[in-house]
């Protein structure tokens, strides 16, 4: 549980350093240069990581056993773990948001446009595909499910598998802006404004079958990113504090405060 645990931190706080405007201090934990198109890696400290690159504007990261992804302004660089080579795409605009799904392949969102990588295009240096929807920048991948939104009162379903859409759920208030999406056991998660907490947001889990909506809890200030694994709600806040909470505890609580989190760490990195 403690290496889940910190897995997630990890990638949640890597998500609130990049999207904070904190280019510099990246550029730092990321040392050594990619100046070809592979990148041959080396670990120059005696740590987990697979590799450090100069990065100018880091804005997202994703993650699966093969693959890193990390999107920095125009360029997106992916490290093969097979191959133990970072590989660097050059897309016409800013890369918003990379995620991967369960089997590799990797989206990302530029100029409200979502594309997709397969494995093989990563490894051929091939092309990514457009897919015909129009996300806002913030989506949502699990299994044969897309997941994103055009505007704050609703969150569209569509099959990738099929390019047909499945649903639009729409909300009695807003989602939060730039609202984290993620999926878990119970279904889509989401943040909107709270209806009943002052200045505060409200967590949802929507169902993917009957896509109805149940409150998870509220909080009392704006998440920066948000997943669930392992039956864990994991966020970092605004202020930059990552929490922890056991989904099951929340169960019937409408006031986060009054939950004991399973893990409460203070990042330091703030929007």
């Amino acid at each position: 549980m403690k290496k889940i645990t910190a897995t997630i931190l990890s990638a949640l706080a890597f998500t609130v350093f990049c999207s904070s405007g904190t280019a510099l201090s990246c550029a730092r934990t990321f040392s050594a240069s990619a100046e070809e198109n592979t990148v041959k890696a080396e670990l120059v400290t005696p740590t987990s990581y697979e590799q450090y690159l100069a990065l100018n504007a880091p804005d997202s990261v994703a993650a699966t056993e093969g693959y890193l992804a990390i999107a920095d302004g125009h360029t997106l660089y992916v490290f093969d773990r097979a191959d133990n080579v970072y590989r660097r795409y050059e897309h016409a605009a800013p890369i918003q948001k990379v995620e991967f799904d369960g089997s590799g392949n990797l989206y990302f969102v530029s100029e409200l446009e979502l594309y997709k990588f397969t494995p093989e295009n990563l490894k051929n240096g091939e092309a990514a595909t457009s897919l015909p929807v129009t996300c806002k920048g913030l989506f949502a991948v699990e299994g044969d499910v897309l997941c994103y939104y055009t505007s704050l009162n609703a969150l569209k379903f569509y099959s990738l598998s099929t390019g047909a859409p499945l649903h639009e759920v729409s909300l009695q208030t807003p989602l939060q802006s730039e609202s984290p999406l993620a999926f878990g056991k119970d279904g889509l998660y989401c943040v909107t404004e709270s209806e009943t907490l002052a200045n505060g947001y409200t967590v949802y889990a929507i169902n993917l079958q009957t896509y109805g909506l149940t409150q998870v809890t509220n909080v009392g200030e704006k998440l920066r990113s948000l997943t669930v694994a392992n039956n864990l709600l994991c966020f970092v806040t605004q202020s930059g504090d990552f929490f922890s909470y056991n989904v099951t505890d929340l169960s019937g609580k409408n006031d986060i405060s009054k939950v004991t989190p399973i893990t409460h760490e203070e990042t330091g990195y703030t929007s």
